[in-house]
């Protein structure tokens, strides 16, 4: 292999963590800043790879967030910069509403916050 070709892989290496460990750390903090009454908004934080997810998982009165789980395992172990753009949805019919500030447990926009804090995280680690 040459030295070129070597340097190449190591930085797809590079970005590809960084793109994953982004997207996962996006995931965490909407997950644990969005607002809560039954739950279903904050398990329908569902990353993907590729698509994003266009329905929420369950219904407000049954849910049990394996899409969540699943998107996240996908994600955090088969990411790579050919397959494109990582996803972080979510379809529950109310998430505008509570990004816009519905609800007094979250500030407006937090959405936009759990994104701007994860990329300067990841960041901070490179």
């Amino acid at each position: 292999m040459s030295e070129t070709i070597r340097v190449i892989n190591l930085l797809e290496d590079v970005a590809e963590k960084a793109v994953r460990d982004i997207a996962l750390e996006v995931t965490d903090r909407l997950i644990a800043t969005t607002p809560v009454a039954t739950g279903w908004a904050r398990s329908n934080w569902i990353p993907s790879i590729g698509q994003s997810i266009d329905s929420p998982d369950g219904s407000r009165e049954s849910f049990d967030g394996s899409q969540q789980a699943q998107g996240r395992a996908t994600v955090a172990g088969g990411y790579r910069l050919k397959h494109g753009r990582i996803f972080v949805s979510n379809n529950v019919p109310y998430i505008e509403k509570l990004n816009a500030g519905s609800s007094p447990q979250a500030s407006a926009k937090f959405v936009e916050q759990a994104a701007d804090e994860a990329v300067s995280a990841i960041e901070a680690q490179l």
